[in-house]
């Protein structure tokens, strides 16, 4: 999926090679020159990325924009629910919790194991219920 979110930026925008392959990459499978590349010229151009390819997902018929919405899916589910940059594009497009929750899903009815991080509610929701807790008790004892 992400190749097809590349390509069709550079149909538009025509990116030079060099970031047509940090946008296939994962944010921490970047090295440090390619970080300063993302976050210096691909960051800054993000929203115009996102609204270019809202437009294309608009100008979709319902059975394309269905295609397109499974194949995202099926593209993290490969990577075990760990996007790409383009795939994060693609995800803020179409809605992250919708993505999520159908991955969720799909990884729950193949018996695939999502990494961390990647499932709503499991380590983030402990995360902040420990937070939460914390602070109180913190509050309960400055009386």
């Amino acid at each position: 999926m992400a190749e097809k979110v590349v390509q069709l930026l550079v149909a538009a925008f025509d990116l030079p090679v060099s970031e047509q392959r940090i946008l296939l990459k994962n944010i921490k499978q970047l090295d440090r020159q390619e970080r300063k590349m993302y976050f210096s010229v691909l960051k800054r151009q993000e929203k115009i990325f996102k609204d270019y390819l809202q437009q294309v997902y608009t100008n979709m018929s319902p059975a394309e924009r269905q295609d397109f919405f499974n194949t995202l899916v099926d593209s993290l589910l490969v990577r075990r629910g760990d996007p790409d940059l383009a795939d994060c594009l693609a995800m803020d497009v179409l809605g992250r919790l919708k993505v999520y929750r159908a991955l969720r899903q799909r990884a729950e009815d193949k018996g695939v194991r999502l990494t961390a991080l990647n499932n709503f509610g499991g380590l983030s929701m402990v995360l902040m219920l420990f937070v939460i807790i914390a602070g109180l008790v913190l509050l309960l004892l400055a009386r």
